[in-house]
């Protein structure tokens, strides 16, 4: 006996759809109600009963005659498996059992159509307005005053039209006049006389008076501002802005404690748009000779009759240009705004017709040193004291090193020259350039692709003589803003470790910039600390100590740095030498080298400097610097001695010392 509830749907699996029921398809036809369609599946049902279940491949329905790809979902097998557990179409639950409703209602219970409310019984919406009834809208002429077709205005038709002639057949419409009746032209006209205008001068066909039309610039889009201004002739002291500009930046320089070079970027870079190109170069000129000929200007004021407290910067500017340019002290006196007749209009009037050398001038004045440093100077040049210390007063040149990692010096010359630079190598260094004292390439695309890199041609043969190449580590103890840190990593080639220390971070942060750009891949910058250097001790290769000093072998680029220095600094200088040397000796290795380097021309700090370091460290001896040079550097050595020293009048390049030690 079966069972009137309906047998259950097997449940729906959580990998995939659910399965789409076969009792809703039939291989014949059916109506939309229930009966015709049951009444056929009951009769069917015995007769497929009688077949066992499994002998059906797809179940009770049969095989589709159709592709594979084109039957429906519900008829493909999944995985390869028939539908062996469906039941039968007997047991399934009929289409009027099942709830199709939101109400739960079945479609059987559900009320005729003809018993459903209609739409004119239906609830109003109370959002939408209602419209008026069709019998009451009055807008609108009702269907029965409309006029019917019969009676509209008649329209012939097609047919009963008259037929127009072919285009050919038709007359053409000319009302144009032919040619002979057309009003002639009258050629004995008298015509309207036009008013008198002068005739032009005729232009010469070779003018030369007209400037000549030049290259069209490159950028189209260039304004007329950005042109270059035309090379004016300016008599000396006669452009007061460039006066008033080296007085300001001159004042600056005095009264700040930092390098003037610092003070000089600070303020160009705050007041550069005042000047143009030629007006910078000369304010920037002049200030900087007066820091070069202080000694004598002094003494020439005080000469003059002005105190020495009360020379400024504004009385050394206009005796500046009076002795060394000529200038009249009249327009000095003007441009300062100076009374007539004061005193130091007095004063400037006295300096007129002279020079800035004088025999009666002593020996520190005339070469504008310091009183206390010429008995030093004397023991260290002896019979070539006055050509040393006058090449320190004249401007020095400016030198690049050619990054070998990425070109040759060949190239870099041609890419300089190409930049309208004048360029020739240098004497010593096998990888330097020198240009003129007032050039400048930080603004070129050399210096900006890191082919080349400003530094002293003395500070290249300092870097080449620590032989860095096939070296494990090398340790610049002393690395600043990483200048020999540069030159060291293209002669190791970035092969190997190469380690830049310094006591300031902020050294450091420009030397990482400055390695990047230049493409050394195999160097770090570290902060000094006592446990690295415990950690590290014996395991460097190469020492490099750049030892700070008093840089008075750097005189004649920093002029400054000649006035600011002390003799107790100088002693305080000398104890710190030796205790960076002992530091740094902890971390060679035996058979290594410590490389002593400064930048200063005197022997206290110099040969003294390594006499004392050898009586503390017995394991460390000198190897000369001549067989290093000629392996490392390469030409003629400039001494014979172990050590190097080179000097400005000797060499041409910057006061450097270079000790080579090994340790044993």
């Amino acid at each position: 006996m079966k069972s009137t509830r309906p047998p259950q749907r097997p449940p729906h699996k959580a990998g995939g759809p659910r399965k789409s029921s076969a009792a809703h398809k039939s291989s014949g036809p059916h109506k939309s109600s229930g009966g015709f369609r049951d009444a056929g599946r009951k009769a069917e049902a015995g007769s497929r009963s009688e077949k066992p279940r499994s002998d059906r491949p797809y179940g009770d329905k049969p095989r589709s005659d159709k592709p594979r790809s084109d039957r429906p979902r519900s008829d493909r097998p999944r995985d390869g498996k028939p539908y062996a557990g469906k039941p039968s179409r007997s047991d399934r639950p009929q289409h009027s059992d099942r709830p199709r409703h939101s109400d739960g209602a079945p479609r059987a219970e559900r009320p005729a159509r003809s018993d459903r409310p209609q739409y004119s019984e239906r609830q109003h919406r109370p959002d939408r307005p209602q419209r008026p009834d069709r019998s009451q809208r009055d807008d609108r002429p009702q269907r029965a005053e409309r006029p019917q077709r019969d009676e509209r205005p008649y329209r012939a038709e097609r047919s009963e039209r008259p037929e127009r002639p072919h285009r050919s057949e038709r007359p053409q419409r000319d009302t144009r006049p032919q040619r002979s009746d057309r009003p002639q032209r009258d050629e004995n006209r008298q015509r309207p006389e036009r008013p008198y205008r002068p005739e032009r001068p005729q232009r010469p066909e070779g003018r030369d008076d007209r400037p000549q039309r030049g290259p069209r610039p490159q950028n189209h889009t260039q304004q007329r501002h950005e042109q270059p201004r035309p090379q004016i002739e300016r008599k000396p002291g006669s452009n007061r802005i460039v006066l008033r500009g080296a007085i300001a930046l001159l004042r600056a320089m005095e009264s700040k404690a930092e390098p003037a070079d610092r003070t000089l970027f600070g303020w160009m870079k705050a007041n550069h748009r005042r000047f143009d190109a030629r007006e910078r170069s000369a304010l920037v000129q002049m200030a900087m000779d007066a820091l070069r000929q202080r000694a004598r200007l002094q003494w020439w004021l005080s000469r003059a009759g002005i105190a020495e407290a009360d020379q400024d910067a504004g009385l050394r500017i206009a005796a500046l240009k009076i002795l060394q340019d000529g200038s009249k002290p009249d327009g000095m006196r003007e441009m300062l705004e100076l009374g007539e007749e004061s005193d130091f209009d007095k004063a400037l009037r006295r300096l007129g017709g002279h020079t800035l050398e004088h025999p009666e001038m002593p020996l520190a004045v005339r070469f504008n040193i310091p009183d206390w440093i010429e008995p030093r100077f004397t023991e260290r040049f002896g019979a070539d004291l006055e050509l040393e210390l006058a090449a320190m007063l004249r401007p020095a040149p400016l030198d690049l090193r050619v990054n070998t990692l990425k070109t040759t010096r060949e190239a870099a010359l041609a890419a300089l020259t190409a930049e309208q630079q004048r360029v020739q190598p240098t004497p010593l260094s096998p990888v330097g350039l020198r240009l003129g004292p007032n050039a400048y390439v930080n603004d070129g695309a050399a210096y900006g692709e890191g082919l080349v890199e400003p530094q002293d041609e003395g500070s290249q043969i300092a870097a080449l003589l620590v032989e860095a190449a096939g070296c494990k580590m090398v340790v610049d103890f002393c690395a600043g803003a990483g200048g020999k840190s540069l030159a060291i990593g293209a002669a190791m080639g970035n092969v190997g470790r190469l380690v830049a220390c310094d006591v300031s971070e902020k050294r450091l942060a420009r030397a990482k910039l400055r390695l990047r750009r230049a493409g050394v891949h195999n160097a770090e910058c570290r902060v000094l600390e006592a446990k690295w250097l415990k950690r590290h001790a014996g395991k460097a290769d190469r020492v490099l100590v750049d030892a700070p000093c008093s840089g008075t072998g750097t005189w004649r680029r920093k002029p400054d740095a000649r006035w600011r220095l002390t003799e107790s600094d100088v002693q305080e200088l000398r104890a710190k030498q030796a205790e960076i040397l002992d530091r740094a000796a902890k971390l060679v290795v035996p058979g290594g080298r410590l490389i002593y380097v400064t930048c200063s021309v005197l022997t206290e700090e110099n040969e003294d400097q390594i006499t004392a370091f050898r009586q503390r460290h017995s394991d460390f001896r000198i190897l000369p610097v001549p067989g290093i040079w000629a392996r490392s550097v390469g030409g003629g050595c400039p001494t014979h001695l172990p050590t190097l020293r080179l000097s400005p009048g000797r060499n041409g390049t910057d006061g450097f010392f270079v000790a080579v030690l090994e340790k044993f």
